[in-house]
């Protein structure tokens, strides 16, 4: 038997979503921020970078050729079937990769928030992109082209 929504009582109110996958995935991002202690926050991608790498120079010309990308609730940065052209970097929101398919709903595959990096499989494997990716939210992404990269 499919749910076609669950509900999760905080704080006196329900929380509804539209399918039983999203309310899980709700669920595992509170137990886990709660086992971690932490509460989500966003620092700035270059930030994020030179955490990584703090003695990295090079960084700041990474930096020359990536392109800020802002995108609004429901913008594609991949579309399923597109060339592998360019690397996503995200700084902020919150996006999710989807199979999609003619005349049914779309399938979720991942949901990716600041600091993960969409299609570098694609990219580096010349391989078309095997899925979509919509911004849920508002968000800032940073792309690397493969023109920029050579």
């Amino acid at each position: 038997m499919k749910r076609e929504s669950s509900y999760q009582r905080e704080s006196g109110a329900a929380k509804s979503f539209p399918d039983l996958d999203h309310g899980l995935e709700w669920i595992e991002n509170k137990i886990l921020n709660a086992a971690n202690g932490t509460k989500e926050q966003t620092i700035p991608l270059k930030d994020m970078f030179h955490q990584l790498q703090p003695n990295d120079t090079h960084l700041n010309d990474l930096f020359d050729v990536l392109d800020e990308k802002e995108g609004k609730i429901g913008a594609y940065r991949v579309r399923q079937f597109d060339a592998p052209d360019n690397i996503y970097f995200i700084e902020s929101g919150q996006l999710t990769a989807r199979l999609e398919f003619p005349n049914k709903p779309p399938v979720r595959l991942e949901t990716m928030k600041s600091g993960q990096v969409i299609g570098e499989l694609g990219f580096y494997l010349g391989q078309k992109r095997t899925a979509g990716v919509v911004a849920d939210e508002p968000s800032i992404v940073y792309l690397l082209s493969a023109r920029s990269l050579a």
